[in-house]
């Protein structure tokens, strides 16, 4: 087992192996704190239920330390996505390919797995496991399960990012891996594989086709093909040599950004005109210093290039990315409030306090600054989402809500491959 490597970040490591040996940096973000708190929702929907999910939300958030917007969002988004996993469904499942290519449920999970047994090659956690048409068959201790004959196994992962960040199924090693290491704890003779996404109705869904013998002992294969190159970075890191290190978008989420000399090096040359160690990637006081100062003219830069981008995607088109992403305009629907037709609804809500929110145009965070003020002003507290959910509801009731459409610049994935799907269509 090489420390630090499981089934997620097999799709970083496929374009960066070098990046496996280096030291990691737990960010921990808001945006990652909302897509914890949709997992923890989604695992209560399999164990007590969707309704009773939906009722341990403010709880789940507030654990994790949201504000009310951000958990008023998640709780919202979380309500426009119906679909519940079938009866007899895992949810949360951390398991562990071992060296002779079998495979144990492990404690653990979210990159992180402590007591792993000897032998262990690559762990990894399934979101939602389940097998169709027959359930799966689980032991009372939960340790093993099997698939009935005839059934095919479905093994899936929710995603709460954008599918343009994501690497497709199809070639996607997080999902492949999954796939063979529960296929091989349930002994079906099938899987289909996938992602979720929990969007509005049942939600979006990107699947393999049923994943057999043949197909799985390739995945296999190419497992551990690639452990066995992480091994060889490991040892080139140990001697202090020059690491495989490939940049490009996947860098956005790294780990071991903050470490990692492909990133790091060129800035430190310029501040010292030296040439840097694998060893000596991370920033001294002095460079963070130095850095510092120069941010203003980086972001500058930055800002420029988005303005030069676009000149060229408006007279040459879309700029390909890989992976089927290309970076250009995308027409996105956003809702317009009125503010001549919210006037009435927010003075009968918040009073005078309606004043901080009503301008010519009107946008939802102004009236949440309005309940915000409203709510402080009375000692009320953690009662926003509620309130906003009221008056949004009413203003949709009114009319005063209407859907614009605006064009923005960023990478999509102009040819869907996401399914938008039931159960009953996989």
């Amino acid at each position: 087992m090489i420390r630090g490597v499981s089934a997620s970040r097999l799709p970083l490591l496929e374009k960066c192996v070098g990046s496996a040996v280096l030291p990691t940096v737990n960010n921990i973000s808001e945006e990652g704190a909302i897509g914890t708190a949709k997992h923890e929702h989604l695992e209560l929907r399999a164990t007590r239920g969707i309704e009773a999910a939906h009722a341990a939300m403010e709880s789940i958030c507030e654990a994790l330390g949201l504000d009310e917007r951000d958990a008023g969002i998640a709780a919202a988004e979380m309500r426009r996505f119906t679909w519940t996993p079938p009866a007899g469904a895992l949810a949360e499942v951390s398991l562990c390919l071992l060296d002779d290519g079998s495979v144990v449920r492990i404690t653990g999970g979210r990159g992180h797995y402590p007591d792993l047994p000897d032998g262990a090659t690559l762990p990894g956690q399934v979101d939602i496991l389940w097998s169709e048409p027959e359930p799966l068959v689980v032991s009372e201790d939960g340790q093993t399960a099997r698939c009935p004959e005839g059934s095919t196994l479905f093994v899936y992962d929710y995603k709460t990012g954008e599918p343009a960040n994501i690497t497709s199924v199809q070639r996607n090693a997080q999902l492949l891996s999954l796939g063979l290491i529960a296929q091989r704890w349930t002994g079906a003779a099938e899987a289909v594989t996938g992602i979720i996404y929990p969007r509005a109705g049942l939600g979006e869904w990107d699947m393999t086709q049923p994943l057999r013998a043949a197909a799985l002992a390739r995945v296999e294969s190419s497992i551990r093909a690639k452990l066995a190159a992480i091994e060889s970075e490991r040892v080139k890191y140990a001697a202090g040599e020059h690491l495989s290190l490939t940049e490009g978008s996947h860098c956005t989420y790294c780990p071991s950004g903050a470490r990692c000399p492909a990133k790091t090096a060129m800035i430190k040359s310029i501040a010292t005109g030296e040439v840097v160690r694998n060893e000596e990637a991370a920033l001294t006081p002095e460079q963070a210093e130095w850095i510092a100062a120069r941010l203003p003219s980086i972001a500058r830069f930055v800002e420029a290039s988005r303005d030069a981008l676009k000149a060229y995607v408006v007279q040459h088109g879309p700029v390909p990315m890989g992976d089927g992403v290309v970076w250009g305009p995308v027409m996105e629907e956003q809702e317009a409030i009125s503010a001549v037709a919210a006037k009435p609804v927010l003075e009968e809500e918040i009073g005078e306090h309606a004043q901080v929110a009503v301008k010519t145009t009107m946008a939802k965070s102004a009236i949440e600054d309005a309940v915000a003020e409203s709510h402080s002003a009375q000692g009320i507290k953690r009662q926003k989402s509620a309130a906003m959910r009221r008056i949004l509801a009413k203003l949709h009731a009114v009319g005063a809500v209407e859907k614009i459409r605006v064009e923005k610049f960023r990478a999509y994935r102009p040819a869907k491959m996401a399914l938008r799907a039931g159960l009953g269509e996989l």
